[in-house]
């Protein structure tokens, strides 16, 4: 009994570590990559999960990789138990007259139709075997993870099938994920909201769009005010959706380490439909994706957010679409001249299943035994065909992963920091004044813009403060913020204090307490030496500073963090001026405090610091004000 015991004990410690032997346990590090997608029902997804098979029937090096990717190795599952499926229900459907069974209602009774019947209930069960080994043989990840809304089917967990319409169907999250997953080398969770019979033009418009504009016949109703209550509705409920899962990413993926935190790795939009029957809907969709896309980027704070945009393609063929307004307007949104290199569409008719239309052409219901083993849904759903939505998938996989190697690639050489990043500014009054126009700290991101990257500020400079209090408020101030990058400005306090300062050995026990929780967090941190205390360095408060800067050089180089040596910039740039200039306020206002000067020569050290070149901050200064 007691060995009994201490084995369900040993049990209920050890699942836990055998729950993390997968990718969990090989994750710890990196940020958990997030994707947001949504749209209309395409983007929830009608294909019956077992017409994913399909992809057996096709002899493309393309689908025979897809095939792989999404069946478990060592599967028994094969092309031959998909051909013996249509042979079996091409004679079915021969012998029942389809779907209506109009063959057999015509029978008379008597052992024959007896016989008849019996051989299509053991064939419906030899279907249903098969849909169930189809089902079974997917892959389950345990890289990326899904929390999805899609209509009705609410669920989160592995990615699997069973994400789409209902839970046991699929949209494009099964392709997209598990092929990302084969590109990124890091935790993936896809947060997935749609809604069948949106548009972007009402329930999905966006804020900067203006106010919905109502139609004559729509005014001329009695439910005025609760159409203009339901405009955005759809934009309302994907924001509350997602922002729920980002405040418990731990609860949607076992790998979020929380030091280390997430990154808003991109969105794919996949909608159009239903902006196809008005005029005021297809005319303004190029309008209304361009400031939805701008929107999302300003509601995640990721101004460069890699966006993914489906193009509407039931048409099926290139000269269809072509001539589809709302497909048009899709494509000229992903060509706006400020979307370049972080936006891109996706053709979807270049995914579309022709072996399942022309089954559906030929007449689904009396070829009802074969349609449903390559088809789910109406033309409009893409005849619910799981190889389209892998396909698919599989294709804005690449889109995305083609933006994201661009962001990185369009970086400008030797430049350590990248667009989409954030940026804290820690330090005191002198970091405070920083971020007021024309202070050092927006004359940075201003240099770094002009490089084309987009960053986003995190400003926690707070007068007066000094190292321990810097230590005492890092994490509310900053780490809480998720930055990947920390400049840290500190010292000029800690000695200008005298007695209500820090000394020396607390000062070097504070400011390495505070870069090694930010290097622990996964910050990238910024050193900067503390500038002078009047401007002149022979004075007793400058000598004193000395070895506070030195401990700040020494520190940089031993936790490789990048230093900005400001206190040897001040210098430099005081011997510049005329020797009969006034003294004392030549880069400060007050002895201590960033003149205009001041705020320019702190901002080349920084921007300097972080890689940009003389040549580019002279040009970036021409704009400085």
């Amino acid at each position: 009994m007691k060995n009994a015991i201490l084995n369900k004990l040993c049990l209920a410690f050890l699942l836990p570590l055998f729950a993390l032997s997968g990718f969990a346990a090989k994750s710890g590090g990196k940020k958990l990559q997030v994707f947001i997608l949504a749209g209309q029902s395409n983007m929830v997804g009608h294909a019956n999960a077992h017409t994913i098979a399909t992809l057996y029937d096709s002899d493309a090096a393309g689908d025979k990789r897809l095939a792989q990717m999404v069946f478990k190795k060592g599967s028994d599952l094969s092309k031959i138990d998909l051909i013996e499926q249509l042979e079996q229900g091409a004679k079915i459907d021969d012998l029942t007259g389809g779907i209506s069974n109009e063959k057999i209602k015509k029978m008379s009774a008597g052992p024959e139709k007896t016989a008849l019947e019996e051989k299509v209930k053991k064939h419906k069960e030899t279907y249903e075997a098969y849909r169930k080994q189809v089902v079974s043989a997917c892959v389950v990840s345990d890289q990326v993870y899904i929390s999805s809304i899609a209509d009705g089917n609410k669920r989160s967990g592995p990615l699997s099938v069973g994400y789409g319409g209902n839970k046991d169907k699929i949209g494009p999250e099964f392709g997209f994920g598990l092929s990302l997953a084969q590109k990124l080398d890091a935790p993936i969770l896809i947060i997935k909201t749609s809604w069948g019979g949106k548009s972007i033009n009402y329930n999905f418009r966006p804020p900067s769009a203006g106010p919905y504009e109502l139609n004559e016949k729509e005014k001329a109703g009695d439910k005025v005010e609760e159409i203009k209550k339901n405009a955005s509705l759809n934009w309302r409920m994907m924001n509350e959706a997602v922002n729920a899962v980002l405040k418990d990413l731990k609860k949607y993926h076992p790998a979020y380490d929380s030091k280390v935190g997430h990154e808003m790795a991109g969105f794919v939009w996949f909608q159009g439909f239903n902006d196809q029957f008005s005029d005021a809907f297809r005319d303004n969709y190029k309008q209304n994706m361009i400031h939805f896309i701008k929107d999302v980027r300003k509601e995640y704070e990721t101004p460069k957010m890699p966006f993914v945009i489906g193009v509407l393609g039931t048409n099926m063929t290139k000269e269809g679409v072509d001539k589809n307004a709302v497909s048009v307007g899709q494509r000229e949104a992903a060509k706006a001249p400020e979307f370049k290199g972080n936006v891109v569409s996706v053709e979807s008719y270049k995914a579309y299943d022709l072996k399942a239309r022309k089954v559906f052409d030929g007449g689904w219901a009396k070829s009802f035994a074969q349609w449903r083993l390559v088809g789910s849904d109406r033309p409009y759903h893409y005849l619910g065909s799981g190889k389209f939505f892998v396909r698919l998938g599989d294709a804005f996989a690449n889109a995305m992963f083609g933006l994201i190697e661009n962001k990185t690639a369009s970086a400008p050489s030797g430049i350590a920091v990248t667009s989409g990043e954030k940026i804290a500014f820690l330090g005191d009054s002198i970091t405070a004044a920083g971020k007021r126009p024309g202070g050092y700290c927006q004359l940075v991101l201003s240099a770094l813009k002009d490089q084309g990257i987009e960053t986003t500020p995190v400003f926690a400079g707070i007068g007066g403060h000094k190292s321990n209090q810097m230590l005492a408020r890092l994490e509310k101030d900053v780490l809480r913020h998720k930055p990947d990058w920390m400049t840290l400005s500190c010292g000029v306090n800690d000695v200008w204090h005298g007695k209500r300062g820090v000394d020396l050995p607390s000062y070097k026990k504070n400011i390495t307490a505070i870069v090694d929780q930010a290097q622990a967090a996964g910050v990238k941190v910024m050193l900067l030496t503390s500038t002078m205390i009047r401007e002149d360095q022979s004075n007793d408060l400058n000598q004193k500073l000395a070895p506070y800067n030195q401990f700040i050089r020494a520190l940089a180089k031993e936790k490789k963090c990048l230093l900005a040596d400001l206190n040897a910039d001040m210098q430099a740039g005081l011997k510049k001026f005329p020797t009969d200039a006034p003294k004392g306020k030549q880069l400060t206002s007050d002895g201590v405090h960033m003149n205009k000067a001041g705020n320019v020569m702190m901002a080349r050290g920084v921007a300097k610091a972080f890689g940009l070149t003389d040549k580019q901050l002279d040009s970036s200064a021409k704009t400085w004000k």
